[in-house]
């Protein structure tokens, strides 16, 4: 588990600033709050999985290998505040 901030993203690949030094060759999964709600009202989560591909210091490029769109449960308060 860690934290880290989005700094490019393509079809193909990401890179992010990890919150501690990862490892080239190592797998990982990635999940990224989606900046746009679907249907106005929805969370979406991107999940990328991929191999490290390099790194310098704590930031990390990302091969993608497979990725997928999630819906977020939204909390009760939070559904609230978005109805209005």
């Amino acid at each position: 588990m860690g934290s880290g901030r989005t700094i490019d993203i393509s079809s193909s690949g990401l890179k992010f600033a990890a919150d501690r030094p990862l490892l080239v060759g190592q797998r990982i999964e990635v999940y990224i709050d989606w900046p746009v709600m679907l249907d106005g009202g929805v969370r979406l989560q991107l999940v990328v999985w991929g191999e490290v591909i390099r790194t310098d210091g704590t930031e990390v490029a990302l091969q993608i290998q497979k990725h997928d769109f999630r819906t977020r449960r939204v909390e009760m308060r939070q559904a609230k505040e978005l109805a209005g």
